[in-house]
Parts: structure tokens; sequence; C-alpha cells
């Protein structure tokens, strides 16, 4: 009888330290806020920026009008909400690679903003 709740009381502290080491290394799934530092209209201008400063043009095309086997992403915000971009850019999928240990929460805030504004991609 010790040795079962011995093994129940190691396996639900293991099980806690992957909890915590999981969340530790992604704070925006703590449900941590982005720090705002500026109008919507600032965050969509840092957005964009680095949209272009980080390589997502190099799939995504120069205004996100998609390329090879990236999508459009120039009316991303109607397919999908803002919280499934912001997955999207942390944690990758399909063919994307993640970007949550190379870019802040901010800096995902600030492309979320970017891509779910209304812009219009010039025509050539």
């Amino acid at each position: 009888m010790l040795t079962g709740h011995l093994a129940l009381i190691l396996a639900a502290a293991f099980a806690g330290a992957a909890f915590y080491v999981n969340f530790a290394e992604h704070p925006a799934r703590l449900g941590r806020q982005p720090v705002h530092a500026g109008t919507k209209k600032e965050e969509v201008q840092h957005g964009a920026e680095l949209f272009k400063e980080k390589g997502c043009t190099h799939c995504h095309g120069e205004f996100g009008q998609g390329k090879d086997d990236a999508p459009d992403l120039t009316n991303v915000r109607k397919r999908m909400k803002a919280e499934q971009v912001e997955k999207q850019i942390h944690d990758g999928g399909k063919a994307m690679p993640a970007f949550g240990d190379s870019l802040t929460v901010d800096e995902i805030h600030a492309l979320v903003e970017f891509l779910r504004s209304k812009r219009k991609v010039p025509k050539h």
C-alpha cells in the first residue's frame, strides 16, 4: 500500500514538473499579456516591420500574398481567429516551423495585429 502511494506521489511530482517546464518555456500560454508599446496603428506598423525583418516574406511573399507552398495571409483574419494565428506562429504546424523560441510574446502579438489588419496588396 505504501509503495502505491509513493508511486502516485512521484508520478504527480513528475507530471507537475513536466507541466511547469512546458509552460515556463511558453509564457504566452500562461496568459501573459503582451506589453502594448503604443496604439493599434503602431502595433500594426511594428508587425509589418517584423514581418520583413524576421523572414516571413521568404515564404509568404513581400505582402503576405503567399508563394510556393506558403499560404496567402492577406485575408487570414477572415479564416482564423487571433488566437489561432498566434498559436500557428508560436507552435508552427503543417509546413511552417515554430517561432515560439525565436520571437517574444510581444513580437508575436505585433505580427498578429499586422496580419489581422485590413491592408491592400499592390497590384503589379
